[in-house]
């Protein structure tokens, strides 16, 4: 979608296999589920946009899923109080969610202008379905700053947060939520294969 949805919905699932080129015999399948929701809040341009994924690998011999292959906390599955890459395994899940409202528009209320929002992410990654539970999730939670573009939609965000292991500051291109209609039909697929 655009740079601000207002309402609506967004579903997604994938599956991956992949399968190694040397003599590895390594292999294993990679699935996701991603769900999106924007509700219109009580003040117009108000919005509660809310995320939650799931990943899991299934592997299909004996030999372990390559470190550098495992699920991890990386765009667009964020742990925004972490660093990138923190967390490594061959499952993750995570619930995001974020309070946007308009602090300044160019022209008209749907223009170029910037948007503030405060977010928290609360997820964590696993080896079995068993181990998912309330112990051990990570939680985040910060607020940022998105610029958009009327003509091209997003334009970038800039973000603070905080977690257990200290702050983290963004500055990125990219955003958590908002895939682009047809994107993966116009070869931009947001989501990384692993």
């Amino acid at each position: 979608g655009g740079g601000r949805p207002e309402g609506g919905a967004f579903q997604r699932i994938k599956v991956e296999y992949f399968t190694a080129t040397d003599k590895s015999n390594a292999a294993h399948w990679t699935y996701r589920a991603d769900l999106q929701r924007y509700i219109p809040l009580w003040h117009s341009r108000r919005t509660l946009a809310l995320r939650g994924a799931i990943l899991v690998q299934d592997n299909e011999n004996t030999n372990p899923i390559h470190f550098q292959r495992l699920i991890t906390n990386d765009y667009p599955d964020l742990f925004r109080g972490y660093p990138d890459f923190r967390f490594r395994d061959e499952g993750l899940v995570v619930f995001t969610a974020e309070y946007r409202w308009p602090v300044w528009t160019w022209l008209e209320p749907h223009g170029s202008g910037i948007d503030g929002y405060l977010f928290t992410d609360i997820g964590q990654v696993f080896d079995e379905f068993e181990d998912i539970g309330t112990r051990i999730l990570t939680k985040s939670y910060g607020f940022g700053i998105r610029m958009i573009n009327s003509e091209g939609g997003f334009t970038g965000r800039l973000e603070i947060a905080w977690s257990e292991e200290g702050t983290q500051f963004r500055l990125s291109g990219s955003q958590v939520f908002e895939y682009m209609k047809g994107g993966l039909f116009h070869g931009r697929d947001q989501v990384p294969t692993r």
